[in-house]
């Protein structure tokens, strides 16, 4: 569920809080404003979209304009569809890189990236008790007044 832009665990994290602050009796209340608030949106929204609707058909194009207001989830499938023809392309050009990369390391006889980064991971040494006991040498700033030494 995203409502707004926001999950299932922040819209219950956001109702405990404000039940919180405001107590239930402001929340009704709030609520019942914010309900206001919808339908006068809604009700504005159809105003405006039957008279665009209107003057569309009188110019003689045929679109149609949605009679609900859009919600986020229509917004972001006309934004992906509208962007396919653009990440297609990237999207096979990365496929034929791997596939190019991948034939390279068979030639080769090289370990897959991943496998390469694997090794690396393991091969890390953490600093042993040996270097430890290693001197250390003091390294005296001179700073002056403002490094707190004096």
């Amino acid at each position: 569920m995203n409502i707004l832009g926001i999950g299932s665990t922040e819209l219950l994290i956001v109702l405990v809080i404000m039940m919180v602050v405001a107590g239930p009796k402001r929340m009704i209340m709030w609520a019942n404003l914010l309900g206001q608030y919808w339908v006068k949106v809604r009700r504005v929204w159809s105003q405006i979209t039957s008279e665009i609707q209107s003057e569309l058909n009188e110019a003689g194009l045929d679109v149609k304009i949605p009679e609900n207001p859009p919600s986020r989830m229509q917004m972001d499938k006309w934004a992906q569809a509208s962007m396919k023809s653009l990440t297609e392309p990237l999207q096979e050009d990365g496929e034929n890189l791997k596939k190019e990369l991948d034939y390279i390391y068979k030639k080769a006889e090289l370990p897959k990236l991943e496998e390469t980064n694997e090794e690396i991971k393991e091969d890390t040494v953490s600093p042993s008790e040996d270097d430890a006991e290693t001197e250390t040498t003091e390294v005296k700033s001179d700073y002056g007044t403002w490094s707190g030494e004096s």
